[in-house]
């Protein structure tokens, strides 16, 4: 893996935090504004996490071939 890579790699990875929390704060919202009733809010919360943890992996699968490594992780 060469540095250029590495550096790819992580860019992707910061990205992609900064989509989670920027869908998670518009998920927040919603919710609020909509008042979705509170025994649903656990199974959107599910579904929220599952739906960003595919699109980590998409990220990480595009940048360096799947390759997981500890300061993907960090982000340092």
């Amino acid at each position: 893996m060469t540095l250029q890579v590495q550096f790819l790699t992580l860019g992707m990875m910061l990205l992609s935090g900064a989509a989670m929390g920027a869908v998670f704060d518009t998920y927040r919202v919603l919710t609020g504004q909509l008042r979705i009733s509170r025994w649903i809010l656990p199974f959107l919360d599910i579904l929220y996490w599952i739906s960003v943890t595919v699109f980590v992996f998409q990220m990480l699968g595009a940048s360096n071939q799947g390759q997981l490594r500890f300061f993907v992780l960090s982000g340092w």
